[in-house]
């Protein structure tokens, strides 16, 4: 047994969630990565928004896909790419969901429908948690949702209680979003659950709000 302090203890790699709306601009923050240590795995097909920058791309349609090109990568790639770059989880949760529909198609087998998307998701995130060889970000759609008459923004995803269990898997948990400055809007990144509650920074480097450039935030976790 090795006794260690904890004042010893380092960050090997990130594990980020990005969630954000349609169009804020989830996707093209890859660019801010270095282009050739990264990969972007797309499931939804929305690789023009980069189509300026050359990085390797891998467009995929399903769960199981996207488990063979992790494979892949892992046992392939792990001396090319530093980051791997998945959009999205929005879009791999509906894929999931919709391949795990028609195994279920009856209404009795709703429950376990939902019991095995959950587990099948959680169970990948783990697994990716896992890969300490590389940075993974993923991007994720936002939800606003009514509660008590008032709006609220949760991940978008088919099970409600994965929007709040899932975040607790990452170590940064970034929301995409647009604040006014010297009276223009300005793409920022929270990081803090007192702009929104899932938002995260386990580094504790990160600033209530950081630019757009995951570059940036990347160098400021590991070298501040």
């Amino acid at each position: 047994m090795k006794i260690i302090k904890t004042n010893e203890v380092k960050n090997h790699h990130i594990f980020a969630l990005i969630v954000g709306s349609s169009g804020i601009g989830k996707t093209s923050l890859v660019k801010t990565l270095p282009h050739d240590e990264t990969i972007i795995i797309s499931l939804e097909s929305g690789l023009l928004s980069v189509k300026d920058a050359s990085i390797d791309a891998v467009e995929i349609n399903s769960y199981e896909e996207l488990v063979k090109t992790i494979s892949y990568i892992k046992d392939n790639c792990a001396d090319k790419y530093k980051h791997i770059y998945i959009d999205s989880l929005t879009e791999l949760s509906e894929s999931l969901f919709s391949e795990l529909s028609i195994k279920y198609p009856d209404k009795k087998d709703l429950f376990t429908l939902y019991d095995e998307y959950k587990k099948k998701l959680v169970s990948l995130l783990k697994a990716l948690r896992g890969l300490t060889q590389f940075n993974i970000w993923l991007t994720c759609l936002d939800k606003l949702e009514q509660k008590d008459f008032s709006n609220t923004i949760s991940m978008d995803m088919h099970q409600k209680s994965l929007s709040k269990s899932i975040p607790k898997l990452f170590d940064e948990v970034f929301y995409m979003t647009t604040i006014e400055h010297d009276g223009e809007m300005k793409r920022i990144i929270a990081t803090d659950n007192t702009v929104i509650d899932f938002a995260k920074d386990r580094s504790s480097k990160l600033t209530k709000y950081e630019l757009p450039n995951l570059g940036n935030i990347y160098n400021k976790i590991f070298n501040s």
